[in-house]
């Protein structure tokens, strides 16, 4: 992550919820929904990934400076709900697939509509969450968190697969736990990174991955590049060239 103010950009408009719940009645409604928030923002896992294939400022700042290659994935094939995921009994509601939103009105909006959502539950004792609303309020504020991101980064045009884990173990059996690995650990600029390898072998062909773009100073030779992917069950994979005609 290179965005100092990752997960916590959402912060600036919590102003917004406070207004929303202004009447001392709510205090400990409020403290509770922004103890959830702190709690649940502390544990995401996020692989990052952007709509555009052929971007020079990211050939520079993710690619080697133009060298490397731009993997181009299915989300369809990924098999990976486009939902806000959650700690949750069930490790298929911890995984989603999303889109960040770097409109400032919209991130507004949203926050703002989650509040009154949540404070209509409560007074209206509508569900049986009503009790617990404000819990979920952190939850939801805690996930747009993730997919919330300064305007400046808009031509990232970024999507992200994000897993919230849930540490206590998982009561029901799914798909998503059986793909996904133990905690790990590895090192990288001299720092311990921590993480989960997400088993993709079942999946992997060039349904999965239908296109590779080549990098503008990439020096991969194309005739080798196709014997690797057919070894690889990818042999459908299209190979196409940065049209940049950096150097």
């Amino acid at each position: 992550m290179n965005d100092a103010e990752e997960s916590t950009w959402i912060e600036q408009y919590f102003d917004l919820i406070k207004v929303v719940f202004k009447e001392r009645k709510y205090k400990k409604y409020l403290e509770d929904a922004f103890n959830t928030y702190e709690w649940n923002r502390l544990n995401p896992f996020i692989f990052c990934l952007s709509e555009k294939r052929d971007s020079l400022s990211q050939w520079r700042a993710y690619s080697a400076d133009g060298k490397g290659v731009c993997i181009g994935f299915s989300t369809k094939a990924l098999k990976i709900k486009k939902d806000s995921p959650w700690p949750n009994i069930n490790a298929n509601h911890t995984i989603g697939l999303l889109p960040i939103e770097y409109s400032v009105r919209n991130q507004k909006r949203k926050v703002e509509q989650e509040a009154i959502d949540f404070k209509k539950i409560y007074d209206d004792r509508q569900e049986e969450l009503w009790k617990v609303s404000s819990a979920f309020l952190g939850m939801s504020l805690s996930s747009l968190a993730l997919t919330f991101k300064n305007p400046t980064f808009s031509e990232e045009r970024e999507w992200r697969i994000i897993h919230t884990p849930t540490e206590s173990g998982y009561e029901e059996e799914s798909e998503t736990e059986k793909r996904m690995s133990e905690l790990r650990f590895r090192v990288s600029n001299d720092n311990i990174i921590t993480y989960h390898q997400y088993d993709l072998s079942k999946l992997f062909d060039s349904k999965l991955i239908p296109e590779i773009v080549l990098g503008p100073k990439s020096k991969i030779d194309i005739r080798e590049l196709e014997q690797f992917l057919q070894s690889k069950s990818l042999s459908k994979t299209k190979i196409l060239l940065s049209e940049s005609t950096y150097r």
